[in-house]
C-alpha cells in the first residue's frame, strides 16, 4: 500500500465524527436528567410548603375561629360594686392572646385588667370568692400589657400615613387607635365582590391545575413549574376558602343558636350563647356557675332592686338566682348587640399582630379587638412544621393603609406562601437541592455505550493496522519473491542456452554449470516449498503424518542432507546426540521436523558463513529438563549473531523487503516464521536462545 496515511486519516475523520455525536448525545441526555432531577427536587420541596402551610393555617385558623366566635358580651368590663356577674375574659386570657379590649367612643377598656383589687376586703362573696381572687390576681398580672397596648395604640406611626380625604369620621385622634378603628369599619362593610384581573388570572390558573390534575397522570409533567404554579394558587385559593368558613359559618351558628335561646316559643327563660371554654369552666350563658349562691350586702341589694325596677320585676331574694334573673335582661340586650359583628381583621402595628372588628347594634358602634401574642404564634407554627421544613421563617406581610381600607387590592393576593389565616409569609430557608444521583439506569446505559464504543474502535484500529501491515508484507513479499526468483531464472536462461547451444565445450565446465543448475533448481524447490507450507498452515489445510520414531534415527536421517547443505557454504555439521537420548521414542510428524531443522541449518549456513566467522554448525539433541516425552533440538552457530533489535521481528512472516533482500543473504523472510508455526502445530515451540557469539535457535518438540 503506498499511502496508508489517506486510509489512517479517513478512519480518524469517522472516529471524530461518531464520538462527537456520542458527546452530544451523552451531554444533552446528563443535561435532561439534571434538569428531571431538579424538577423533582423542586415538586419535593414545594410538596413540603403547601403541606406545612396547610398546618400552620389549620392552627392559626383555630385561634381565628375562636376569637370570631367570641361573644360581643365577652369584652364588657365589670364594676362588682354594680353587677357580679363576670365574664370569661375577666378571669382568664386565651394561649396565645396578650389582651383584648374595646374601643367604645374613643374610650379604651379590657376586660383583663379591672380594679377588683380596691373592693373593700370586708365585702363577703359566697361562692365567688375564688373568682374574685382569680380576676384581681390576672389584672394585676396583666397591667404592665395594658400600659404597652395603651401606648400602642396611642402611637402616631402608621396613622401617619393617612391622607385628609382617607380619614374616617371619628373623634378619635391620629394614631393607631384611628387606624384599627378605620380597619375595623372597612371590616364591617359590605364590599361588592368585584373580579378583577389579578383575580380571574389567579382562577384561570386554579381551573388549569385542576384539569392538568385530572388529564395527566405522567409525574414528569407534574414536576414542571407551570404545573407547581398553578396548583400552589389552587391550593392557596382552598385554604382561604376553608378558613373563612371555618370562621363563618360557626360564627352564623352560634347566632342562630343564640336567637332562639334568647327567643324561645314557650318557656320564658332566658339562655345564652357559651363556647366550649365556658362550658368546660362551668359557666352558663350569663357567665354563672350553675347553683351559685352569694350573700349580698346592702350595696348589692340595692342594685339589684334598682335593676329589678328597671325591668318591672318583684324585689330580689338573697339567692343567686334571682338576682342573676334581674341581670340577664341587661345582659340579653348587650348579647344581642353582639348579633352584627363583622369578621376579624388582622392588622399590624408594629411588630404586634392586632385582630379588629366593628360591633354595631344599629345606634351605635365600637371596635373590639384581640392583641395577638405574634411572637409565640410564630413560634409554636415554626415547631409544628421542623420536620418538614427545619430552616424555615415566618415574615409578617405588613399592607400599607389603601391596601387595608379597601382602596387597593393585596399585593400578595397570589403570593402561595402567604398564609390565609394570618398575614405571615412562610420562608422555607432552603432550596430545592439536587444530590448526587449516583449510577442511574441512564448513566449504566451510557457508561455501557461508550465502552462499547471504545471497544469497536480499538478493534478498528487493530483490524485497520493488521491490515495495512499485511498489505505492506506482502508488497514485500512479492518484491522479494520477484528478486529471489530473477537470479536463479536468469542463471536457467543463460546457462541452459549456452550448453544447448553448444558454447561450453570443456566436460570441466559443463559439469560447473550442471552443478549451478541443480544448486538454483534446489533453491527454486526450497523457496516454493516453504511458501507452500506456510499458505497451508494459513488456509488449515496442512497434513500431519504423525509416526513414532526414535531420536537417533531422525536424527541420522536428516544428517546427511544436512551435512551437505551446510557444505556447500564451506561449513561443517557436528551432530551431537547422547545415547540416552538417542534411544527416546517420540510421536511426531518426522517431515515437518526435517523441514525446521532443515530451515535453521540453511540460515546458519547463509548467515554465519564468511571471513570472522566460525565453520562449525552444532545440531544438538538434549533430554527435557520437565518432561521425559518432550526432546529438544538445537541448532548453533559462531556466526555474527542477530541484533536484539532484529530479534522482535524475526519470526515475523514476509519481514524482509526487496531491498533488504538485495543487500542481505538470499530469502524472503519467510523461514522462521514458518518454523515457528511448525513447531506450535506440533505442540512444541521454537526460541532463540541467548549466547555470547554466534545464535541458537532452540526447538522443543513432544507431548
Amino acid at each position: 500500500m503506498n499511502r496508508p496515511w489517506i486510509i489512517w486519516s479517513f478512519s480518524l475523520l469517522i472516529a471524530l465524527l461518531v464520538f462527537g455525536a456520542m458527546a452530544m448525545i451523552t451531554q444533552h441526555t446528563l443535561g435532561l436528567e439534571k434538569d428531571r432531577a431538579r424538577a423533582e427536587a423542586k415538586a419535593e420541596l414545594q410538596e413540603r410548603i403547601r403541606l406545612a402551610l396547610w398546618r400552620m393555617d389549620t392552627a392559626a385558623s383555630g385561634i381565628l375561629a375562636e376569637e370570631n366566635n367570641r361573644p360581643a358580651w365577652h369584652f364588657r368590663g365589670v364594676d362588682l360594686r354594680r353587677a357580679m356577674q363576670p365574664t370569661p375574659l375577666n378571669l382568664d386570657v386565651p394561649e396565645n392572646v396578650k389582651l383584648h379590649f374595646e374601643v367604645n367612643h374613643g374610650v379604651l377598656s379590657t376586660p383583663q385588667v379591672n380594679a377588683w383589687g380596691e373592693v373593700a376586703p370586708g365585702r363577703v362573696w359566697g361562692s365567688r370568692t375564688d373568682q374574685v381572687r382569680q380576676g384581681a390576681q390576672l389584672s394585676k398580672k396583666k397591667g404592665g400589657d395594658w400600659q404597652d397596648l395603651q401606648s400602642l395604640l396611642d402611637s402616631e406611626e402608621l396613622s401617619q400615613s393617612f391622607t385628609a380625604n382617607e380619614k374616617p369620621s371619628s373623634p378619635l385622634a391620629d394614631n393607631n387607635m384611628s387606624v384599627i378603628s378605620a380597619v375595623a369599619s372597612q371590616a364591617g362593610g359590605d364590599p361588592k365582590l368585584e373580579k378583577t384581573d389579578d383575580v380571574q388570572k389567579w382562577e384561570n390558573k386554579v381551573a388549569e391545575a385542576k384539569l392538568q390534575r385530572q388529564t395527566t397522570k405522567n409525574k414528569d409533567v407534574r414536576n414542571t413549574l407551570g404545573y407547581q404554579a398553578n396548583y400552589n394558587a389552587a391550593e392557596k385559593l382552598k385554604r382561604k376558602e376553608i378558613v373563612s368558613k371555618s370562621s363563618g359559618k360557626k360564627r352564623q351558628s352560634s347566632y342562630r343558636q343564640l336567637e332562639r335561646n334568647l327567643n324561645p316559643p314557650k318557656s320564658p327563660s332566658v339562655h345564652h350563647p357559651q363556647s366550649k371554654r365556658d362550658a368546660d369552666q362551668g359557666w352558663d350563658a350569663q357567665g354563672l356557675k350553675k347553683g351559685d349562691e352569694i350573700q349580698a350586702d346592702a350595696e348589692s341589694l340595692d342594685s339589684a332592686k334598682s335593676l329589678s325596677s328597671q325591668v318591672g320585676g318583684a324585689a330580689p331574694k338573697v339567692g343567686l338566682s334571682q338576682l342573676d334573673e334581674v341581670q340577664g335582661v341587661t345582659q340579653r340586650d348587650d348579647m344581642l348587640e353582639g348579633l352584627h359583628l363583622s369578621s376579624l381583621t388582622p392588622v399590624w402595628l408594629g411588630d404586634d399582630l392586632i385582630l379588629v372588628r366593628e360591633v354595631s347594634d344599629g345606634v351605635n358602634r365600637r371596635v373590639q379587638g384581640v392583641w395577638l401574642d405574634a411572637a409565640a404564634i410564630s413560634v409554636s407554627l415554626i415547631e409544628d412544621i421542623a420536620d418538614l421544613l427545619p430552616e424555615a421563617q415566618l415574615e409578617p406581610v405588613r399592607y400599607g393603609l389603601d391596601v387595608l381600607l379597601g382602596n387597593m387590592p393585596e399585593p400578595d393576593a397570589g403570593d402561595p406562601m402567604v398564609m390565609a389565616a394570618l398575614p405571615w409569609r412562610l420562608l422555607p430557608g432552603e432550596v430545592a437541592g439536587v444530590e448526587s444521583v449516583g449510577w442511574t439506569p441512564m448513566r449504566k446505559t451510557l457508561a455501557v455505550a461508550w465502552i462499547s464504543a471504545l471497544l469497536a474502535a480499538l478493534a478498528a484500529v487493530v483490524l485497520m493496522r493488521g491490515v495495512v501491515k499485511l498489505s505492506e508484507r506482502r508488497a514485500s513479499f512479492v518484491s522479494s519473491v520477484t528478486h529471489e526468483l530473477r537470479t536463479p531464472l536468469t542463471t536457467f536462461s543463460l546457462y541452459s542456452d549456452m550448453l544447448a547451444e553448444g558454447m561450453v565445450q570443456d566436460e570441466a565446465k559443463q559439469k560447473v554449470y550442471l552443478r549451478t543448475l541443480r544448486k538454483e533448481s534446489a533453491r527454486l524447490t526450497h523457496l516454493v516449498e516453504n511458501v507452500l507450507a506456510y499458505s497451508r498452515i494459513e488456509r488449515g489445510s496442512a497434513r500431519a503424518r504423525v509416526e513414532t520414531v526414535t531420536v537417533g534415527a531422525l536424527v541420522d536421517r536428516m544428517c546427511e542432507r544436512l551435512r551437505a547443505r551446510a557444505e556447500e557454504a564451506g561449513m561443517e555439521l557436528h551432530c551431537d546426540v547422547t545415547p540416552d537420548v538417542a534411544e527416546l521414542e517420540i510421536r511426531v510428524d518426522t517431515t515437518a521436523v526435517e523441514q525446521i531443522i532443515f530451515n535453521l541449518v540453511d540460515n546458519a549456513s547463509k548467515y554465519a558463513s564468511g571471513e570472522g566467522n566460525g565453520k562449525v554448525i552444532e545440531l544438538r539433541a538434549l533430554a527435557h529438563p520437565k518432561s521425559v516425552h518432550r526432546v529438544v533440538f538445537q541448532v548453533c552457530d559462531d556466526g555474527p549473531g542477530i541484533a536484539r533489535s532484529e530479534q522482535r521481528k524475526l519470526f515475523r512472516a514476509f519481514h524482509k523487503s526487496a531491498q533488504e533482500a538485495a543487500h542481505s543473504k538470499p530469502g524472503v523472510g519467510l523461514g522462521l516464521a514458518l518454523c515457528r508455526r511448525l513447531a506450535r502445530a506440533l505442540g512444541g515451540d521454537l526460541q532463540i536462545v541467548a549466547r555470547k557469539k554466534g545464535a541458537c535457535f532452540e526447538l522443543t518438540i513432544g507431548k
